[in-house]
């Protein structure tokens, strides 16, 4: 396992949040339907939001002391009941493929006990194959997968409890 710290982001870091979640959009705009703004950035809501919204909470992720990506986990859920959504969560492509997000992951999951869901659009085959295995290899057979429509797109939701 890769030694990696998961810290809360202050508002302080509020510009790092928004520059990696420039990123997090352009990998998106594959997938969604992403303007570019005049000046060249992606449009989304507010990055301020994350921290005046009342159970939302970012956090930073380092990998051997470097900047690597970051989370969001909030209670945007779809099903009553449900405690927790993984919002959102980016690595930087450098990081990936070395099993950092799934330690990662996996640590929230520890962290943020109760039930969980995570989403992915059903174009984006790659995330539903990560979140999968991320899912299955946590929560064993606790863990349900189902496809609906979420935000009005064809969407794969997974659902589990973490104890």
């Amino acid at each position: 396992m890769r030694r990696f710290d998961l810290a809360p982001a202050g508002r302080d870091q509020r510009d790092c949040i928004d520059a990696l979640m420039q990123l997090y959009h352009y990998d998106a705009s594959e997938w969604f339907p992403l303007p570019l703004e005049p000046n060249g950035r992606f449009a989304y809501r507010a990055v301020g939001r994350l921290w005046e919204q009342a159970g939302s909470f970012p956090l930073l992720i380092r990998a051997d002391g470097e900047l690597a990506g970051f989370a969001v986990v909030d209670k945007e859920v779809v099903n009553p009941g449900s405690d927790w959504n993984m919002g959102y969560f980016f690595i930087v492509r450098r990081h990936r493929g070395r099993g950092l997000g799934r330690d990662v992951a996996h640590e929230l999951f520890r962290r943020y006990k109760g039930r969980w869901e995570v989403y992915q659009v059903s174009e984006n085959r790659q995330a539903i194959a990560f979140w999968r295995r991320v899912i299955q290899d946590f929560a064993g057979s606790r863990w349900r997968e189902a496809e609906r429509v979420i935000d009005g797109r064809p969407s794969v939701l997974q659902s589990f409890i973490s104890v």
